[in-house]
């Protein structure tokens, strides 16, 4: 997913990416992990966003991952090296 396909809103409590597909929730409590992801780095960077109790993951393409990533960083998630 990518904007403006989609849509990541980050809180202190919980991340949503939602798309025309449906959403996807992450919690604290169900995050595995978060880490960044990149097939061509500046061109295709992204986040991987994987919970406990589900076995699919989602990634979110950002055009500014840099300011995705300091807003993730804001408000307390943490985000594993670039894959």
């Amino acid at each position: 997913m990518t904007w403006p396909f989609g849509l990541l809103r980050v809180g202190t409590d919980q991340i949503v990416v939602s798309s025309l597909m449906g959403e996807f929730n992450v919690t604290r409590k169900k995050l595995k992990s978060i880490s960044r992801f990149g097939r061509i780095p500046v061109f295709a960077s992204g986040f991987k966003f994987v919970c406990s109790g589900s076995d699919e993951a989602v990634i979110f393409w950002a055009i500014h991952a840099g300011r995705v990533l300091r807003e993730l960083q804001n408000r307390g998630w943490p985000v594993e090296r670039l894959l």
